[in-house]
């Protein structure tokens, strides 16, 4: 099972997380134009999100500005809605907690905790842009 730090998640095996959280929203009904995005495209969407988020929780405030930046670049380039970018954030933000839980590291309570208020804020950042 791939283990996390409370800065970084999922330290080991990055690329088949990212890859499997790709193949989850792929596969999700509810975001019809993010489907379009080729699964190795999302996957280094997502990558690049965790990437975010690690620096974010290690203490630079400016990495969720930027992330909230990518993902509105993203949303722009690809004519994703917001509403289903936002729907694409929480259920990015669900399949991550789905792996955290998973894991067997005594952080889970203090991980998934900042995942969520790392995802609540950068989907009300991304709502309030537009």
């Amino acid at each position: 099972m791939p283990t996390q730090t409370a800065s970084e998640l999922f330290v080991e095996d990055r690329a088949t997380v990212t890859a499997t959280l790709a193949e989850q929203l792929a596969q999700n009904r509810y975001i019809e134009q993010l489907r379009a995005v080729s699964k190795s495209e999302l996957s280094a969407m997502i990558d690049r999100i965790l990437d975010q988020y690690g620096q974010w929780s290690g203490g630079d405030e400016h990495a969720l500005a930027d992330c909230l930046d990518l993902v509105g670049n993203m949303c722009f380039a690809l004519s994703i809605p917001l509403a289903e970018a936002a729907y694409g954030l929480y259920a990015l933000r669900d399949g991550i907690q789905a792996m955290i839980s998973a894991g067997a590291t005594g952080e889970k309570s203090d991980t998934l905790k900042r995942v969520n208020s790392f995802f609540e804020a950068l989907v009300r950042g991304l709502l309030r842009r537009y």
